[in-house]
């Protein structure tokens, strides 16, 4: 999946285990990992979403999760950006 990321001009920008829930309740989910990506802009991300490649093997990632959330979200600021 990194390919039909990369292919659309994203980038991880971040991953990493969960510890804990240090803020909020624990009710919302026993979460092992996290991943921050970056798309260019929203139409290259609903591009990925949507094509057949991101379908085949978007089969894989559901069967082997209990759940997962994708949260899309506008930059207002960061500092984890690629530079220029």
């Amino acid at each position: 999946r990194i390919k039909l990321l990369e292919a659309r001009g994203g980038t991880m920008l971040w991953a990493g285990d969960v510890r804990t829930v240090a803020l909020g309740s624990d009710d919302d989910g026993d979460w092992d990992f996290i991943v921050l990506l970056q798309y260019p802009n929203r139409a290259a991300f609903i591009d990925m979403m949507t094509s057949p490649d991101y379908a085949a093997v978007n089969n894989h990632r559901l069967s082997g999760l209990e759940r997962h959330v994708i949260i899309a979200a506008d930059e207002t600021f960061g500092q984890l950006s690629p530079q220029p």
